[in-house]
């Protein structure tokens, strides 16, 4: 069970951002199911007088129900979870083909949600949803394979295997027997530990895998293409499809990469193995493969299908997902990975022009890494090089490409691949942010444009010449590849216009640093903090829309342990949002609250919205070391500023710890940029009783400009007074309006 909840929680924090949709793909329609909006709490309740009665471990059960119904109202929550869209409606057509079984206690009904996610994956909950993820119907290759996944996962539900795994590792965990060994004694004994747990959860996978096949054998389904299964979760670190990427896709007869950024030979795709990690909790997929073929051996296939519902339904849904694909590896921050599952779409969509524009959004983040990231020529460049050599298969050509430009090659990839999409759709408002803020890099880089007037060369020309004696060097200007770039632009009145207007633009950041590092800048800075700690910001705004308030409590055990008090989270987040609104009316600031636990089932569009926002906060703060970026979907998000009449969103929240043991406070200032994952970073947290921090950021989500208003740490209590006080300081620096302009 550790590996379960620590699965969802992996999930929840990984893909924190509540993805946003754009117009072509997947999204959430019709009315918000019970489950999503009900209180945790009292589904809890409810499952935990079902154990009325029961002894032998009640204490265990009741510690899982509590955990799993709280951290699955997270996954339902996020804006992860798609419901009523096509996927998800015809995932649960294949469901309603297989048999209803049930087991003991179990009163609810299987249902499958989408699990908006790149990761190609399955699983149950004790609840009885089941959650398959985008990743995995990309890779589905027919309807019978999908209907044997979810026999596997209905197993794992009817046997209380989740349930039953966490009350397993707890037992192991209590067991103090160990080795009768001196040196390594502690080591041996936790290895030992964790063998065990890998023991049992492969033997509740294989168990799935058998009796799952039993329920699928009594469909209509042919049972043939099963083993496929098995290579595809094998394979699940490779795209959906395997192609060559192509380099006139970025080149042309002028503009071509020199021999080291193309590899001559990519890493070819790995056999499978049915080699066995001892610690892993599935068996190997070579090992599960040959087991059920032997059972399809013994089976008759006549007269079955693999497909039920229709091939035409599941053809639309693996499309969609394909299509879904780059956007979820652009959303996570993998650009190579997003570059290159595009490009494969873009084979039979070649007019696609948000595919085309996620591409130029992947080579414009990579190029404001390259220039801004902390020595990315040294480390980042590094790190990204060792990766590119694990990667197998035709993908690893857009990593190498990537990982061996340095960042004037990454910025000029970027604006000549922007800048031809842009020339076709001038109109586009986020293709012109991108290029105005490109030639912003660009000026960064080229003081002119006459290093791009060189006459082009072909292909087999090179640099630095030698006489025709071989004797002396011929001495010449050197010409790089990148030099012939802009060679048709640089006589362009446009290109151009958009060049000088980035110069300026560039002119006036250096200005601003250059002032900001002097001694008089110093002076005026640290003057402006010392005024900003006394009173605050002074923003002088009217409108702000608050944005899914957070809160959290925790307690820390005498090992260490943190340990979330769900109960005491779910009444003070429910007091928060109340009193952020309340707080709010006093100081005259009109202040809307989006609160997913404040939605009824029609607030579908309210719930869109959450993710939207959310999606443009975690892009920001991730990149909050950057200048100023638009969102992946900025369209969206200048849509949400003009419907709630407000460009200002505001993300807060508390974490609040009860802490017993005394051990040092380390605040990672590197997790603000993350805040909701905070809490799971925090480590030896020390305070004599209670520790709480406070955050409060507000951005003007059409320019990305940002205001900290708080991020605040006390050794107190999070009491009603403290809270209101902080929410109180937030509005007052919100609404004040000072003397000049911010």
């Amino acid at each position: 069970m550790k590996t379960y909840l620590a699965t969802i929680v992996h999930i929840i924090f990984l893909f924190n951002s509540l993805v946003a949709q754009g117009p072509d793909l997947l999204k959430s329609t019709g009315k918000i199911p019970l489950e999503f909006i009900s209180p945790s709490s009292s589904k809890y309740n409810k499952q935990v007088k079902a154990l009325k009665g029961k002894k032998k471990g009640k204490s265990d059960e009741k510690q899982f129900l509590l955990e799993s119904n709280f951290e699955i109202d997270n996954i339902l929550q996020s804006g992860l979870v798609l419901f009523n869209d096509p996927a998800s409606v015809y995932v649960n057509k294949v469901l309603d083909q297989l048999p209803n079984k049930h087991g003991s206690r179990k009163k609810s009904k299987p249902r499958v949600y989408i699990l908006n996610s790149p990761a190609v994956n399955a699983f149950a909950t004790d609840q009885g949803i089941i959650f398959v993820t985008l990743g995995l119907l990309a890779k589905l290759e027919n309807e019978a394979q999908l209907a044997f996944i979810l026999s596997h996962e209905l197993i794992h539900f009817h046997h209380n295997h989740a349930i039953n795994k966490f009350v397993h590792s707890k037992n192991i965990k209590r067991n103090k027997k160990s080795f009768n060994f001196d040196q390594n004694k502690d080591n041996l004994t936790l290895n030992n530990k964790l063998f065990q747990e890998s023991l049992y959860s492969r033997k509740i996978e294989e168990e799935a895998d058998e009796e799952g096949f039993e329920i699928f054998k009594k469909t209509g389904y042919d049972a043939s293409s099963i083993p496929d299964v098995f290579k595809i979760l094998y394979y699940a670190y490779l795209p959906f499809e395997n192609e060559v990427f192509e380099r006139s896709f970025f080149e042309d007869e002028k503009y071509i990469f020199p021999n080291n950024r193309w590899l001559k030979e990519i890493l070819k795709i790995e056999p499978m193995v049915e080699k066995e990690d001892e610690q892993s909790s599935h068996p190997a997929s070579a090992k599960r493969l040959n087991k059920i073929q032997a059972s399809i051996n013994k089976e008759k296939l006549e007269n079955k299908k693999i497909f039920l519902v229709g091939e035409k339904e599941f053809n639309n849904i693996k499309n969609k997902a394909r299509y879904q694909i780059p956007f979820l590896n652009m959303y996570n921050g993998n650009y190579p990975e997003a570059i290159y599952t595009a490009y494969l779409q873009l084979k039979t969509q070649e007019d696609d022009l948000e595919l085309k524009k996620l591409i130029g959004k992947c080579l414009y983040m990579h190029a404001k890494f390259s220039n801004y990231g902390e020595n990315w020529d040294v480390s980042m460049q590094t790190t990204f090089r060792k990766i590119t050599k694990e990667i197998q298969g035709e993908s690893q050509q857009v990593y190498n490409l990537l990982a061996e430009m340095d960042h004037k090659e990454s910025t000029i990839l970027a604006l000549r691949y922007n800048w031809d999409l842009y020339k076709n759709n001038k109109k586009d408002e986020e293709l012109n942010t991108i290029i105005d803020d490109l030639f912003v890099e660009f000026a960064s880089n080229f003081k002119d444009l006459k290093i791009f007037s060189v006459k082009a060369k072909t292909k087999n020309e090179i640099s630095n010449k030698k006489d025709s004696n071989k004797k002396k060097k011929f001495k010449s200007k050197r010409v790089d590849y990148w030099n012939h770039a802009f060679v048709s632009e640089v006589n362009n009145q446009d290109f151009i216009n958009h060049y000088k207007a980035g110069k300026k633009k560039y002119n006036q950041n250096k200005k601003e640093t250059d002032d900001f590092k002097s001694s008089d800048g110093q002076r005026q800075y640290q003057k402006e903090r010392k005024r900003e700690f006394r009173k605050g910001k002074t923003l002088g705004i009217k409108k702000i829309v608050v944005v899914n308030p957070y809160y959290l409590s925790v307690t820390q055990k005498n090992n260490g342990e943190e340990r979330v008090e769900y109960i005491r989270t779910e009444e003070k987040q429910k007091f928060f949002s109340k009193e952020l609104l309340s707080l709010a009316k006093k100081k005259k600031i009109k202040a809307q609250i989006l609160d997913v636990n404040k939605l009824n089932s029609n607030d579908i569009q309210v719930f869109n919205d959450i993710a939207t926002a959310n999606l443009y906060f975690t892009q920001q703060m991730d990149q909050y070391n950057l200048s100023l970026t638009p969102g992946y979907q900025q369209n969206e998000m200048d849509k949400l500023a003009k419907k709630y009449n407000t460009d200002y969103f505001l993300w807060t929240g508390v974490i609040s710890m009860q802490s017993k043991n005394m051990a040092e406070w380390y605040l990672l200032a590197g997790s603000l940029l993350f805040p909701y994952a905070l809490p799971y970073t925090i480590k030896n947290v020390a305070t004599p009783n209670y520790d709480t921090f406070y955050f409060a950021f507000l951005y003007d989500v059409k320019t990305g400009r940002r205001s900290v208003l708080k991020t605040d740490f006390y050794n107190k209590r999070d009491g009603k007074a403290l809270l209101k006080a902080h929410m109180y300081d937030v509005y007052h620096q919100i609404k004040t309006k000072g003397k000049r302009k911010r």
